[in-house]
């Protein structure tokens, strides 16, 4: 099947176009610049910078020697990606799907062409986790239970399209704060080509979000006293404490 990538430029970005092209025809790559999100908190306090060098240096390790696929890759800045010229040469590379990951809220501009065709990977349970940080927010809650990833069809509305799929990381004792988070990364994007073929053989069918509960984050939301918590939740790693709460809970289930 042929396939368009929308993505960005992290190496979590590269392993998620490398391996859809393991499983597809990739004719073309959107590549669109990774802002400096937390540029304001980072340079206010040391342990958000640290944080967040950390975090750069984990994902370093679990995604750096992936490899971006052979086709048309265009490079864009932020929200470039809906730029109409974008779309246009989506619809010239005819795909029959579009994996999203990462890329500013998608426009009209690719959400009418190509209405059920846009699957996207959020990085949160949906509808428990929503909006920004959302494999954050779970640990900085005490929620390890509540740590995954969705797959679902992209709507206009952020993180509330039809799921396809949740995905938990398979955890272990030890694990810090930032392998848990690479792990759910990783086990996400390692299951969405399977979880794509699924639906568009009509073998999966979507599940529309019961949007009525849980917490839609905002960038406002984090702070350097929400990430101790988080960080001290974990402490130098997971526990069987932590692994007992995580098979015992019902809550967040798949």
């Amino acid at each position: 099947m042929r396939a368009v990538v929308l993505t960005s430029n992290k190496p979590r970005h590269t392993y998620f176009a490398e391996t859809v092209a393991r499983e597809f025809d990739v004719k073309l790559v959107i590549r669109e610049k990774k802002g400096a999100y937390y540029s304001d908190a980072i340079a206010e306090d040391p342990l958000i910078a640290e944080h967040f060098d950390r975090l750069a240096k984990s994902e370093e390790a679990y995604f750096g020697k992936a490899r971006w696929p052979n086709a048309t890759t265009i490079d864009c800045d932020k929200s470039a990606v809906n730029e109409l010229e974008h779309a246009l040469m989506a619809i010239d590379a005819r795909p029959d799907v579009l994996f999203l990951f990462g890329t500013t809220i998608l426009g009209t501009e690719w959400l009418v062409p190509f209405a059920g065709r846009i699957i996207n990977l959020h990085l949160g349970l949906s509808p428990f986790y929503r909006g920004s940080a959302t494999l954050f927010w779970p640990i900085a809650q005490g929620e390890l239970e509540c740590v995954g990833a969705t797959i679902h069809l992209a709507e206009r509305k952020v993180d509330a399209g039809p799921i396809l799929a949740r995905v938990k990381p398979k955890l272990a004792v030890g694990d810090s704060y930032y392998d848990i988070g690479n792990k759910t990364i990783k086990r996400a994007i390692d299951e969405l080509p399977k979880v794509a073929r699924g639906y568009l053989s009509g073998k999966i069918r979507p599940v529309v979000q019961d949007l009525t509960g849980g917490v839609v984050y905002r960038k406002r939301d984090f702070n350097a006293d929400a990430l101790r918590a988080a960080l001290d939740f974990v402490g130098p790693g997971l526990t069987t404490t932590h692994m007992d709460q995580i098979a015992n809970s019902t809550r967040c289930a798949c």
